[in-house]
This record gives structure tokens, sequence and C-alpha cells, in this order.
């Protein structure tokens, strides 16, 4: 166990977590009034509380793959504590720092990919680390891509992405559905000189919107988790250069060097599901910057939003 004896500032801590917090319930509740305006279109007041009512429901009752059989399929294999009994330590060590009820599992993923994932259902929790991450990476920087894996599941972000995407595929289907009536019902429509433009942009604009929403949340929750593995750890640095070796050239595979070779087409930050790495490392850094003022001043500075 190697914990770093000191700690971020809990005023900044709680500031950035209750920002985080603000635009996660911000993003829901537009998914929310898209949903309701789909469900509006097509039953009035009663298609606004179906909608709602329903995509609840499924959310609820969908059944949950349990982690190992979820791992397994993606061809990971259980790490026994007697092959590494460090890394279980680590593990155990971080799991009781963030409270959690039970320690997560670990596994191994046979890829050269660098990866680490969580995975939570019914009552249980996994992290699967691969074999590009455990080559790759050293004992502070595997500490902290473990403490950020834990705080996904302290956070409960499976339920949260869970919920989001239950509004996003509904809010799609209704979608869809509506478009459908308004093709059949544009004679009847036309006839009675009704303008059908304004719900027909809202049912074909409303699920990519709503995909979108749903893509700005995971975004802030891997800011939290990257937060909370900081808290966790008391070492940013760490998950911050854990996180450029994730994403350096070098840990591409052959294929995807040969395939491009200057590297990926740059996708738009609204598009992609985890924020710009170096927007996660200035953030760390950041947070470590204030800390180590904190140590010299003993004086704790002024926090702004994560």
């Amino acid at each position: 166990m190697i914990i770093n004896p000191y700690a971020i500032d809990p005023e900044q801590v709680l500031s950035r977590k209750a920002g985080n917090l603000l635009q996660t319930l911000a993003a829901l509740a537009g998914m929310t009034g898209l949903l309701s305006l789909v469900g509006w279109t097509l039953g009035g007041e009663e298609g606004v509380w179906w909608s709602l009512g329903v995509s609840l429901l499924v959310n609820l009752l969908a059944p949950g793959m349990a982690p190992s059989l979820t791992l397994r399929l993606a061809g990971a294999r259980r790490i026994d504590a007697s092959v590494w009994p460090d890394l279980h330590r680590m593990v155990a060590h971080l799991a009781r720092r963030a409270h959690l009820k039970t320690i997560p599992q670990l596994y191994y993923l046979p890829t050269p990919i660098p990866n680490a994932m969580a995975v939570v259902a019914k009552g249980e929790a996994a992290v699967a680390l691969s074999d590009g991450v455990l080559r790759r990476l050293n004992a502070h920087e595997l500490q902290a891509v473990l403490a950020h894996e834990i705080s996904h599941i302290k956070n409960e972000d499976t339920q949260v992405m869970a919920l989001a995407d239950a509004f996003r595929r509904l809010t799609l289907m209704l979608a869809n559905l509506g478009q459908i009536l308004l093709v059949l019902l544009l004679p009847f429509a036309l006839a009675e000189g009704r303008s059908v433009l304004p719900l027909l942009l809202l049912l074909v604009t409303a699920p990519t919107l709503s995909a979108l929403l749903q893509l700005s949340i995971s975004r802030t929750r891997e800011f939290a988790a990257d937060l909370d593995a900081a808290d966790l750890t008391g070492n940013p640095r760490a998950l911050a250069s854990a996180l450029r070796r994730i994403d350096s050239p070098s840990s591409r595979t052959l294929f995807d060097r040969l395939l491009f070779p200057l590297g990926h087409p740059k996708e738009p930050g609204w598009l992609r599901t985890h924020p710009e790495t170096e927007e996660r490392v200035r953030r760390l850094l950041e947070l470590e910057q204030r800390h180590i003022l904190v140590q010299r001043s003993g004086i704790w500075p002024v926090s702004t939003g994560f």
C-alpha cells in the first residue's frame, strides 16, 4: 500500500464535487425535458407521464449481468490473491478508504491496449486491468488508476449512466414512432392547414440532443472520478502521469499505427465519452499546485469549479 499521507483540501473537494453533481443533474434534467416533449407530441399530458414512467421502469427492472460473467465474456480472467497479493492489498485499502461495502474483485484483460474498467451489478463490483496497463504503469500510477475505477463504483456511475441510457433510448424510440405517425397523418394536417414543421423539427433533433447530453454526463462522471481518485490517494500527479502514459502514441497497437500513422482524427470534445486527456491532466495538476500552496503556507486557497 503506497497511499500518499497527504490529503486534498476538503473544502476544495466538496466545492468541485458539488459542481460535478450540478452538471450531471442539469444534463439529466435536459434529457428528461426532451423525453417529456417527445411524449407530449404523441399523447399530450398523458404521453409525458407514460414516457417518464416507462423509462424509469425499464431502468429499475432491466436485469443486470453479473460482473464476473460480463468480464469473462470480454475474455478477462480472475486475478487470484495468491498470484498478486500486493495488488489485492492495494484494492482492499482503497475500497476501505472509499467506504465501499464490499471489496471489488480483480480481473486481468489479456490485451496490450492500456485500459481499465469497473463493472457493477446485482450488488457485486469488479475492476479489470489490461495487460497494457499492468506493464506500462508504475506502482503509484497503478494505484491512481485503481482509485479512479473504485471512485466510479463509489459514485454509482454505472447506475447514473444506465438511467441516462434509458432516457436516450426511449427518446429515440418515441421520436421514430412520432415521425412515422406524422408522415401517415401529413395529408390530413395539410388539408386542415396545420403546420407540422415544428413537430417534425422536434422529433428529428430530440434524439441527437439527448445523445449529446448523455455524452456530457459521461465526461462529467470521468472528471468526478478523477477528483475522487486524487482525494483517495492524495497524489493527483500519479493519475495525471498514468493518463498521459495510457494516451501516449506508444500505447497504440501496430495495426493502429500503420492505419493512422499521424494519429486518429481528433474528435470534437462534445462527441467524446471521455474528456480530453490534457484537460484532465490540467485539472489534476491544478489540484496538486493548490495542495503545495496549502503545505507551504498552511492556508487553504480559494477553490474553483472542477
